[in-house]
């Protein structure tokens, strides 16, 4: 038995392409350490406030309305989410509900962001809401929180999915909105 793991690994190295880090490596850790230790502060604003369960507070808005979303490149994005795995899923994510009609976006009424420094956040900012629909159950909605500061970058996210919490990286919930904000409106590439 031991004589065929040694074939196989002969094979695997003599036809296999060489491993190598990701041409973002450096960067990657870089952003680690900088977040390693930072909790989601608005993650803690939208419990607080009860924002999933407020609509009275949200305007809908089409994405040709939102003008000061920052323009970003793919890299811009995989920098962001820490890798490429959730970009793939949030084209998926991004072409179903352009095709079904249903990315809801929504901005957070203007003025009621004035208790930001209470929770840590210092900038001066405004809140974007998206519903994106589970790919895994059809009657489950998640609310994607995207806090953009006024110099026009992401400042903070937070989703309601299971791994929406965290500061490092992100989920294809909100990845979805900000490719689609960010990146392919500005460029016209559509799924």
């Amino acid at each position: 038995m031991f004589t065929d793991f040694k074939i196989a690994a002969a094979m695997t190295n003599h036809f296999h392409q060489p491993i190598v880090d990701s041409i973002h490596a450096d960067e990657f850790l870089n952003i680690i350490r900088q977040k390693i230790d930072t909790s989601n502060l608005l993650h803690m604003y939208v419990e607080r406030h009860r924002l999933n369960h407020r609509r009275v507070d949200f305007q809908r808005i089409e994405a040709s309305q939102i003008e000061n979303f920052p323009s970003m490149t793919e890299e811009d994005i995989i920098l962001l989410v820490l890798g490429t795995y959730q970009l793939k899923l949030a084209r998926s994510y991004c072409a179903e509900h352009l095709s079904n009609g249903l990315y809801i976006i929504e901005t957070y009424r203007e003025g009621a962001l004035e208790d930001l420094p209470d929770y840590g956040i210092h900038e001066d900012a405004w809140l974007l809401r998206g519903r994106i629909q589970s790919r895994h159950v059809r009657v489950k909605t998640y609310f994607c929180y995207i806090l953009i500061n006024n110099a026009n970058t992401i400042f903070q996210q937070y989703c309601t999915c299971l791994t929406g919490r965290r500061t490092m990286g992100t989920c294809a919930h909100i990845v979805s909105i900000v490719w689609y904000l960010g990146y392919a409106r500005h460029t016209g590439i559509f799924p």
